[in-house]
């Protein structure tokens, strides 16, 4: 063999090698269908990593229903990796050992169905959309069931918020995305029922909404989640004024559930509280793959952060991100987190400065921190932040938090040098040090110590070569 021929060799090898799915899963591609095996219906993986090309699943789709499994032993997740869509009536059931990842729109066009399932069989997977990815239907009368619960499918503000009322402990879910541009402006929260079910937004989004609040102490499009759960759910370019409100957040004022994949964007703004650009506050449950690049003011004194005003009782903040910028004219303000008490956060990070105008207000001082403005009794793992605190008069600044008081833990956590204009990661006391100063050519030359490769990627076109969440990458 001459040497021309073997290095054309290797490159195809190698080409193939790039092409393919790079974990055991299962991928619906424009790819060729490889070690796929399909009959009655159900289509199975015959290795660990196989391709079902989508033009051949809208195929099979016309003509029946179809289940995609992942066949435990040889994959374990799903991977919807091109825009798919049929007309029939008919039923795509995704069946995942582990996770379902959806890329891009699934469009459910005709009277069809979905059916999901997730963790069958295994642990620790999940529904997750990414990049361009949701499910989206023809209408409300489209079946949709996810890991055995049924869903009611919701295509505007004002039906939602009735069912809602009729059964704050439903299990809902949006048919679409749904522009509120049309809507009058919200004298009180969209939907003002304390919610204590299950809402599932399919990646889709809620776009300009507008709400000025003056009576309510909660103000968000949900007023109070409690022990429900919302994920997957888009509220872009909204505007939200609270008058009177003490917790405030496009997505909710106060959450006692839990959310995941949450994404908004625009403008929230108080007097005073507790604000965010997700959630207002929340106490002892999990905020996961979030990400939010509102901005966020207060007018007098509180605590506002990119995400989070208050995470409080236990908390904890994972796999999420803020970009917005944070104001309070006293108080706390933190990239990511106003203030958090006896809570946690972790693989997470904030691009956006925060600042704080006074810091004689409050008990300890006010503070300013790229990631945390004020901690009690908290922990910050593996996290990052590159905009600059700002702490106007009696307030302390720190490159990643602006004060702790009564100790907390920390590992694995920087901030960048080149962009922030802090010399101290933590604002009090002066000098001390909780997390390493890199430079922003030394945050992209790799991953910092402790960045786990399962949790972390880097890569120069996306988030500017800075790190970024493998599960919670920056919207498009």
């Amino acid at each position: 063999m001459n040497m021309r021929r073997h290095l054309a060799i290797l490159a195809g090898a190698l080409a193939l090698f790039i092409a393919a799915p790079a974990q055991a899963a299962v991928s619906i591609s424009k790819l060729p269908t490889s070690n796929m095996s399909c009959s009655a219906g159900v289509c199975t993986p015959t290795a660990a990593t196989a391709v079902l090309n989508v033009s051949q699943l809208e195929t099979l789709l016309a003509s029946g229903n179809v289940t995609i499994s992942t066949g435990g032993a040889e994959a374990s997740d799903i991977i919807s990796d091109a825009s798919l869509t049929w007309a029939s009536a008919n039923t795509l059931t995704l069946d995942a050992y582990q996770s379902l990842t959806i890329k891009y729109p699934v469009s459910v066009s005709g009277a069809g169905g979905v059916t999901i399932l997730t963790n069958d069989g295994g642990t620790g997977g999940m529904l997750s959309f990414q990049d361009k990815g949701s499910i989206g239907f023809l209408g409300l009368t489209n079946a949709l069931s996810i890991n055995g619960v049924t869903y009611k499918l919701e295509d505007t503000i004002v039906g939602m918020a009735s069912d809602i009322a009729a059964n704050s402990s439903g299990n809902y879910a949006l048919a679409a995305s749904y522009n509120a541009k049309s809507d009058p402006v919200y004298t009180a929260s969209p939907i003002p029922t304390t919610f204590s079910g299950n809402f599932e937004g399919l990646g889709n989004a809620i776009s300009h909404v507008r709400v000025r609040d003056k009576p309510d102490e909660f103000v968000g499009f949900f007023a109070f989640i409690d022990a429900g759960r919302v994920n997957d759910l888009k509220i872009l370019d909204a505007n939200v004024v609270a008058i009177k409100g003490s917790e405030v957040g496009i997505l909710t004022g106060n959450l006692e559930g839990a959310i995941s994949g949450i994404v908004t964007s625009g403008t929230v703004q108080a007097a005073d509280g507790e604000v965010g650009g997700v959630v207002g506050g929340a106490c002892g449950q999990n905020i996961t793959t979030s990400q939010s690049s509102a901005a966020v003011k207060i007018t007098s004194s509180g605590m506002a952060g990119g995400l989070v005003g208050y995470e409080c009782a236990g908390g904890a903040i994972q796999t999420s991100f803020a970009t917005g910028v944070v104001t309070t004219a006293s108080g706390w303000a933190g990239g990511l987190v106003g203030a958090i008490g006896q809570g946690s956060i972790s693989n997470s990070y904030a691009t956006g400065n925060a600042t704080t105008n006074n810091g004689s207000c409050c008990e300890p001082a006010g503070s300013a921190g790229g990631l945390l403005g004020y901690g009690f009794e908290s922990s910050v793992q593996n996290s990052y932040s590159t905009g600059t605190a700002t702490g106007g008069s009696g307030a302390y600044a720190g490159g990643l938090i602006g004060i702790i008081y009564d100790g907390g833990s920390f590992g694995s956590d920087y901030w960048d040098t080149s962009t922030s204009t802090n010399t101290i990661s933590l604002g009090n006391p002066s000098g001390t040090v909780v997390a390493t100063g890199l430079s922003a050519a030394q945050f992209q030359a790799g991953l910092p110590h402790g960045f786990s490769k399962t949790s972390w990627r880097e890569n120069a076109s996306i988030n500017g070569g800075l790190p970024y969440l493998l599960a919670n990458p920056p919207a498009n």
